[in-house]
């Protein structure tokens, strides 16, 4: 009579765990949900954000290619020599009226010496201060790219050395030609057209200069942004997104020389999926009665299926034991059910061993097509594979040559074919130690100890933070190096 009474006593806890989980399952499911929607929020808003930067440099492809054109002009070479002024007016000044597709608002010529030879502006002329600011420019090729925050609003400026063609891979330029254009309601306009966001365009003490929807709800205040640790956080990385609590807003600083000339911020549309939650919180009343129907209704099915045939088998156990004479009298459903209960747990337990047999053979199967890949592929295919592992969102690789490198593949088409040791070597300053047959991993371009001022501008100008740099190894040498970068901080080793 205990081990009945006992018995019992278990099987009503299950039943009581089982009522316990069927409560419990909703919050958990509510707590998941939650998760994910966040998850999938914060993925689409990075996704946006990014479409917002590629949109941008596509708006960005006129400008350099006229800029990349005309530095490399042998007319505007010979012009850096005569300074001919007359030449200048009748040709240069000539130009940017009659190429309104490209938007060219200002421009400039400087000497090697940083004179200015020639400028132009639809606006005001340049002032001392944004003069002086165009000498910090130094001319490189391929064009670069900046901001400058005038009188009259915010600009984009490209701009690039100038010299023939021939000279561009042996030696420095002789010169700076730059363009520009301004930032207003034409260019957010054409922005929302390609993206279907809309924007709010701020300068960088936080007054707005330009919006695409009336009435811009300017809650990023200045006291907000324009703050000295957003600025540094602007300038350690390319795309920041503030106020978490606030889903729909991300921001796009605006750099130019490391400061903050101003920002872009993107204004994104609600996704249809993001009230989950709040249906769900709807029907939640529903899933707890219907848990509880579930769990009283599993409590009856076991005490029906398990406990009365287990009891009625003990009974007669006990009568035949108290009265031999009288015989085993066990009903006849009890065997049946028991059977099927445990036929039931025997398929169970068949299932769970296929389910482990299935999942380690997956896994040595995996593993067997990792060890089975070699690296010595074309690098086109290393570097799909490196992007579908999602580990990277740059590659490089470069050949070493006496007094120069050679790019031998590159995933940024700004990043020139040739160059010379000395520039590379500025631009890589952890380089010599890759030479050295050293693998240099750097998770924070902006702040490790092993990258020059030099080196750091050039990558956060092509936005990388995160390096990896391998040495390719010839037969007895160094062949080159195989790079790797990221604009967020993985683990690429």
């Amino acid at each position: 009579m205990l081990a009945t009474h006992s018995l019992r006593l278990r099987l009503w806890v299950l039943g009581a765990l089982t009522a316990a989980t069927a409560l419990a399952s909703p919050l958990l499911l509510q707590g998941w949900a939650n998760r994910q929607v966040w998850q999938q929020t914060e993925s689409l808003r990075q996704a946006r954000l990014e479409r917002t930067q590629r949109v941008m440099q596509l708006s960005l492809q006129p400008l350099i290619t006229h800029v990349r054109d005309y530095a490399t002009w042998s007319e505007m070479h010979l012009f850096l020599a005569s300074r001919d002024r007359d030449w200048a007016d009748s040709n240069l000044s000539g130009w940017y009226p009659s190429i309104p597709s490209v938007g060219i608002d200002v421009a400039w010529v400087l000497s090697p010496r940083q004179e200015l030879l020639f400028s132009y502006s639809r606006t005001d002329p340049w002032s001392e201060a944004e003069f002086a600011y165009l000498q910090q420019q130094v001319g490189r090729f391929p064009p670069a790219v900046t901001y400058l925050e005038r009188s009259d609003g915010l600009y984009l400026l490209v701009l690039s050395s100038i010299a023939e063609t021939d000279d561009l891979l042996h030696k420095e330029g002789q010169g700076v030609y730059g363009v520009g254009r301004r930032l207003d309601e034409q260019w957010l306009a054409e922005l929302a057209a390609l993206t279907l966001e809309d924007y709010v365009l701020h300068r960088a003490d936080g007054s707005i200069i330009a919006a695409t929807f009336d009435h811009p709800h300017s809650h990023l205040l200045p006291e907000l942004v324009a703050t000295r640790e957003l600025a540094l956080r602007a300038a350690a990385a390319d795309t920041v997104t503030v106020l978490a609590e606030d889903p729909y807003i991300g921001v796009i600083p605006l750099l130019g020389q490391g400061q903050l000339m101003g920002w872009l911020e993107v204004h994104f549309s609600v996704p249809s999926w993001y009230f989950v939650p709040l249906q769900m919180q709807l029907a939640w009343g529903v899933i707890v009665v219907v848990a509880i129907v579930l769990a009283g209704g599993s409590a009856l099915l076991l005490h029906h299926w398990v406990m009365r045939p287990i009891s009625d088998t003990r009974r007669s156990v006990q009568q035949l034991r108290l009265a031999p004479e009288q015989g085993l009298s066990i009903p006849s459903r009890a065997p049946s059910e028991l059977q099927e209960l445990s036929t039931a747990f025997g398929e169970l337990v068949q299932q769970l061993q296929y389910q482990a047999q299935r999942e380690h053979f997956l896994r040595r199967s995996i593993a067997w097509v990792n060890q089975s890949r070699e690296l010595d592929t074309v690098w086109g295919h290393i570097w799909e594979m490196t992007q579908a592992l999602h580990l990277a969102d740059v590659m490089v690789v470069y050949q070493h040559l006496p007094n120069r490198v050679y790019c031998r593949f590159t995933s940024v088409p700004t990043i020139p074919i040739f160059g010379p040791a000395r520039l590379h070597h500025e631009q890589y300053s952890y380089m010599e130690a890759v030479y050295t047959g050293t693998a240099v991993e750097i998770e924070d371009v902006a702040t490790d100890p092993q990258v020059s001022e030099a080196s750091r501008f050039f990558h956060l100008q092509h936005r990388v933070q995160a390096v990896l740099a391998l040495p390719l190894w010839g037969q007895d040498d160094i062949w080159g190096l195989l790079g790797f970068g990221a604009t967020y901080r993985p683990a690429l080793g």
